[in-house]
């Protein structure tokens, strides 16, 4: 989802419960003071190191948009490995 277009800022982060009440108060038209606290680096610094994502929003990139399933590292390299046998053959 994108947030902070409301301050030019315009930022991909995950959709998150946090990251759509930071969307909310921007809808509600919350003036740049207002969102600083909630987008604030020690915040996000604090958040990466506990792993509590609802406090803070996770910036992604764009092909986070792409992800539709997890995947464990054995089977990517088993298909992977199976769809290179086919090319080869």
């Amino acid at each position: 989802m994108i947030i902070e277009r409301s301050i030019r800022n315009a930022a991909r982060v995950i959709r998150t419960a946090f990251a759509e009440r930071i969307a909310a108060m921007e809808e509600n038209g919350a003036a740049l003071d207002e969102l600083i606290p909630f987008l604030d680096g020690e915040r996000i610094r604090r958040t990466y190191q506990s792993g509590d994502y609802n406090d803070a929003i996770i910036y992604c990139g764009q092909s986070a948009g792409l992800i539709n399933s997890i995947v464990s590292v054995r089977d990517i390299i088993s298909q992977t490995a199976s769809q290179a046998e086919k090319l080869l053959r």
